[in-house]
């Protein structure tokens, strides 16, 4: 645990319960909005999910839809985005979807009063000119993207996912309401939701974590670990979706100060070289991760696995630390997500570029046992055998 001075705080106003997005309007007002741009993807709105948010501020708020994100969403979709946000005049934005929205949005707004490209802006605080007000209003239960103060992009020239950061960046609002995640596909709400728990795992075993980042990762990894199967089942029922989203938001919170590690700096590349939805990655690779990392903290790992429902009863030390990775198995099998990355589109060819560009994303640097890119080769070999203890 890090024990020198840090900072911490959310910059982001959090609004949460049944019908919160009809809030939404009133925000509008508070930020002296003269048009909207909302940016949203095809899923989200064919299923009628944006549409839903909008009738609530049709008659008051003049707008404009924005729903060509992809997954792992682009350099050349945040242009295009950004082109017909000029076009529009829009001085404020509403994210309605998932991380790649989210995400898409945060850069949108960066680039409405800050030059292009967007490229130039890899790394934290880049910029000069603070972004455009964004409001969000998740879709899933996953990235936690309403909260950070950051972004990531594919640079698909590069083959490459890279971080934009900055205080600026983090929403100003986030409206967590329960009844939009109704719809969620079974497959889409276990990849988010695993995404939402691996940051929670990462974060709390990560080399910068905090008394406060332990608090908050712990309590996220218990919300998630003891919800996510009947939220996946079921996500129109009310109170595993109200915990997902706080499992999640808490979650988000904590890694944007403790960070992450390996699991995600395998994660990106795959998504990069592969074009892989991130939180499938992060779902098949996060046991393997979990069982190179469980030596370096045994009581850490305990209580994952406690916080996960695990029963440890008299188990040794080691034992009761390795129920953890156990307990993950466990639950990727009950959501029908194959711990394997032989069933998808990656490729055992490209695991020593993927291993480089691991090392490339400086997450390794914060995961607790030290890693070296044989390491990272290695565990990209284990998740392509299907080969845990």
């Amino acid at each position: 645990m890090a024990y020198e001075v840090f900072e911490f705080g959310v910059p982001t106003r959090i609004f949460s319960g049944v019908g919160a997005s009809s809030q939404v309007n009133d925000l509008f007002k508070t930020l002296g909005a003269h048009k909207v741009l909302v940016i949203t993807d095809p899923g989200i709105f064919d299923a009628g999910v944006t549409k839903s948010v909008t009738d609530g501020f049709a008659n008051s708020t003049t707008f404009a839809v924005f729903k060509d994100v992809e997954p792992n969403p682009s350099v050349e979709t945040v242009e295009k985005a950004t082109i017909f946000c000029r076009e529009q005049a829009c001085d404020v934005l509403l994210a309605v979807g998932g991380g790649s929205a989210i995400d898409t949005a945060k850069s949108v707004a960066l680039l409405m009063t800050n030059p292009a490209p967007i490229t130039k802006y890899e790394g934290f605080n880049m910029f000069s000119n603070q972004p455009l007000p964004l409001i969000v209003i998740p879709t899933t239960a996953g990235t936690g993207s309403e909260v950070t103060r950051g972004q990531v992009l594919t640079d698909k020239k590069r083959r490459f996912k890279f971080g934009i950061g900055g205080i600026g960046l983090a929403p100003r609002y986030a409206i967590l309401d329960p009844l939009v995640l109704a719809s969620l596909p079974l497959a889409v709400a276990a990849t988010t939701g695993m995404d939402a728990l691996t940051h929670a795992i990462e974060a709390f075993v990560s080399r910068r974590a905090s008394l406060f980042t332990d608090a908050l990762a712990l309590k996220a990894i218990e919300l998630i670990g003891q919800n996510i199967r009947r939220f996946a089942y079921n996500p129109s029922s009310i109170e595993p979706a109200m915990a997902m989203q706080t499992g999640c938001t808490l979650a988000a919170v904590a890694f944007t100060y403790a960070r992450v590690g390996n699991t995600h700096a395998m994660a990106h590349p795959l998504g990069g070289h592969y074009d892989l939805p991130h939180g499938l990655a992060n779902a098949i690779l996060l046991p393997y991760v979990m069982e190179f990392n469980f030596p370096t903290n045994l009581e850490k790992f305990r209580l994952i696995a406690q916080a996960l429902g695990g029963n440890i009863g008299n188990l040794t030390s080691r034992e009761a630390a390795l129920r953890s990775v156990y307990a993950i198995k466990d639950l990727l099998f009950d959501l029908g997500i194959s711990p394997t990355l032989k069933n998808t589109a990656a490729k055992e060819e490209g695991i020593r570029p993927m291993a480089e560009d691991a090392i490339k994303t400086g997450l390794a640097a914060t995961n607790p046992r030290q890693t070296t890119i044989d390491d990272i080769t290695e565990l990209y070999r284990k998740a392509f055998a299907g080969n845990l203890q």
